[in-house]
């Protein structure tokens, strides 16, 4: 996907519904395991046991038409397996306000967008349904971006702190390709493991930050803070981090 304009930092890029969403049947705690991940998507493999089967099977045909245009691309072997094959290449997570279970949600545009580990843009996904459908997502820049640009997004929840190495075993593992984003390539890698090292460090000591009593602490604690801040910039995060920041 491409900039059609200019996009200011924090600008709404595209809101979009979903094509389908299932529930994982895991907390959010419980999907942060890997295992937990693959044992998921060995079971929906198996008819009798595939929410995404149901959720498939309950999608117009149109809607099937526009889930098999999502890579990987021309898919072969059993119709099922290139169903999970698409989910688990193109699957973003929410946690569903109402059980607090771990949905996976698919859409046509958001869902084509590719990865970087220094992304330009995030992906808010509203977690109940009110008077937005549920599962509806919201694509927001997270630093300006020229129009024409190409518009990215960190596929990584859980391990985006991790240095080059493990973040690309990491995608290997489960979207199958190796980044090439500024994070993950040479000379940058080192600054920016740097980077991520130190937001290690703030997080470690935020609280002690927030709890500073005397001026000279306060001070250090709001330059503290306000490098944290330039850290979670720089490397494209707009979610609780910066806001709790």
């Amino acid at each position: 996907m491409f900039a059609n304009r200019s996009l200011g930092r924090g600008d709404l890029i595209l809101t979009e519904d979903p094509i389908v969403f299932c529930n994982t049947g895991s907390t959010e705690n419980q999907w942060s395991d890997q295992a937990t991940v693959d044992t998921f998507y060995a079971a929906q493999r198996i008819h009798a046991t595939s929410v995404i089967y149901t959720a498939v099977n309950d999608l117009t045909l149109e809607q099937r038409k526009t889930l098999r245009t999502l890579w990987p691309r021309p898919a072969h072997g059993p119709t099922l397996d290139r169903y999970v094959d698409r989910f688990e290449r193109n699957a973003f997570t929410f946690v569903n306000a109402s059980n607090n279970k771990t949905h996976l949600v698919v859409y046509e545009d958001i869902s084509s967008i590719n990865h970087s580990c220094v992304p330009n843009a995030t992906i808010e996904i509203w977690p109940r349904r009110t008077v937005f459908p549920e599962g509806q997502a919201r694509l927001v820049a997270t630093r300006a971006i020229p129009d024409g640009a190409e518009i990215f997004v960190n596929y990584m929840e859980r391990d985006w702190l991790d240095n080059h190495v493990a973040r690309n075993a990491v995608l290997n593992h489960h979207w199958g390709f190796t980044c090439s984003c500024n994070g993950c390539t040479h000379p940058f890698t080192a600054m920016d493991t740097i980077s991520r090292n130190l937001i290690r460090e703030y997080r470690t000591n935020i609280t002690a930050m927030v709890a500073a009593v005397t001026e000279e602490e306060k001070n250090h604690s709001i330059m503290n803070l306000a490098g944290y801040i330039n850290i979670l910039t720089s490397l494209g995060r707009w979610d609780a981090d910066l806001s709790n920041a």
